[in-house]
């Protein structure tokens, strides 16, 4: 058996927690797609804690947790106080970290992203740059429709943001890093 990330596959199923934030994000997740797909949103959340977990190594319940619920507060009607009560006052600070403002345009958010991540405790940070690279590996393997002006854009993003983010964890930067340089191939820029 490998390291601790097979194990760690096993407790997970059995992590009383872990099954009943993965259970309320897919309710409230429910009908959701993913930017436009036909992709269940649910399964973003399930490549964030992948990578999390298998490239990122990581083991804290609070992390992964937040990974998993890390777009309730803004895609949902979840509100931090039912974050707190069902998942604790860490987990709920964690998603809160990690939640834009609703009422800033798409510019201000993407701003207040790059501004805010250098501030993200360990956590959030782990799950900003999980989120990003699912984000960005899920808009060229599901062919959103974007035109190149705008991928290039979300990408240029993606990486402005890690980089804010990149100490809290070398395996998931690299991670991101590899997968960027493979985007900029495809893209047909260096």
């Amino acid at each position: 058996m490998e390291s601790g990330r097979e194990t760690l596959s096993y407790r997970m199923l059995l992590d009383p927690l872990l099954s009943q934030a993965l259970h309320f994000a897919s309710q409230r997740h429910a009908g959701q797609n993913w930017k436009g797909s036909k992709h269940p949103y649910f399964h973003h959340l399930l490549g964030v804690l992948d990578l999390l977990v298998r490239i990122g190594d990581l083991q804290d319940q609070t992390t992964l947790l937040a990974g998993i619920l890390h777009d309730t507060l803004e895609d949902t009607t979840t509100t931090p106080l039912e974050l707190k009560q069902f998942f604790g006052k860490e987990v709920a600070a964690v998603v809160l970290e990690l939640s834009d403002n609703p009422a800033h345009t798409e510019a201000e958010r993407w701003q207040a992203q790059i501004d805010h991540a250098p501030t993200l405790s360990p956590a959030a940070a782990c799950v900003k740059i999980a989120d990003k690279t699912a984000n960005l590996r899920d808009l060229y393997e599901l062919q959103i429709p974007w035109d190149k002006e705008k991928r290039l854009a979300y990408l240029d993003w993606g990486v402005r943001v890690v980089a804010g983010c990149r100490r809290a964890n070398e395996a998931l930067a690299a991670h991101f890093d590899q997968l960027v340089a493979e985007i900029k191939k495809l893209e047909g820029i260096a």
